[in-house]
């Protein structure tokens, strides 16, 4: 017998919503707003891609959107205080029942959406991308940083090397006061700090998402590189 919130978690995480996940994920795959699409491939005379269907070389990261249903399972998930075998078990049950609904129901639809984000809308005689396989599906919490700091600047120069020093304390500085990187670069300057003589401007990148998805892609070329 569950206790209740193993019971809510069990309901919540079925077949019906594992479905409705995969919808989502196709969705944000070309219109999500925080997402990042990262793939690594080569392709040889042949057209023939390089690699191991078993090693991931495309990954699909996003974060859920407020009041969805995927924001929801997020929430259920990260927001368990003792996680039980059974828990672990649910979880990892509906995780795979994502994965599987995206290999075995809806490759198609994940290969149409490759060619456009990806191979810049390239023709399926192309590129048919008839091998895609799903490795591994995440969901969990953002870390308290969730992002790098990119530093422009004003000319490449030999010694700056020490703008690592400068990200480190930039990224001090935010977190303990709150303030506006360019606000804190500004500070720096009037201050003639030396270090930030040569900085331009700083901005966050996103580095860290709630989901992950990582697959196999074959980007094999097809009929019109034969």
């Amino acid at each position: 017998m569950f206790n209740q919130e193993t019971q809510s978690l069990k309901e919540l995480l079925s077949d019906k919503n594992a479905h409705k996940f995969v919808d989502y994920v196709l969705e944000e795959f070309c219109n999500g707003e925080n997402k990042v699409i990262e793939y690594d491939f080569n392709i040889s005379a042949a057209g023939l891609i390089k690699g191991s269907r078993e090693r991931p070389n495309t990954s699909f990261s996003f974060d859920t959107k407020p009041n969805t249903l995927p924001r929801e399972i997020r929430d259920a998930i990260v927001s368990i205080e003792e996680v039980t075998d059974e828990d672990q078990k649910i979880i990892l049950n509906f995780l795979t029942m994502v994965r599987n609904n995206l290999n075995d129901k809806y490759s198609r639809e994940l290969a149409v959406r490759i060619r456009q984000e990806i191979l810049n809308k390239a023709d399926e005689k192309s590129f048919p991308l008839t091998d895609i396989n799903v490795i591994n599906v995440e969901i969990g919490e953002l870390p308290p940083i969730d992002f790098v700091l990119v530093i422009n600047k004003k000319t490449e120069r030999d010694g700056d090397e020490s703008f690592s020093h400068v990200s480190v304390d930039l990224m001090d500085e935010y977190i303990q006061t709150g303030k506006e990187l360019n606000e804190i670069v500004a500070e720096k300057k009037e201050s003639n700090d030396p270090d930030y003589d040569n900085v331009d401007s700083v901005y966050k990148k996103k580095s860290e998402y709630e989901c992950y998805i990582d697959m196999f892609v074959d980007y094999g070329v097809g009929s019109a590189c034969k």
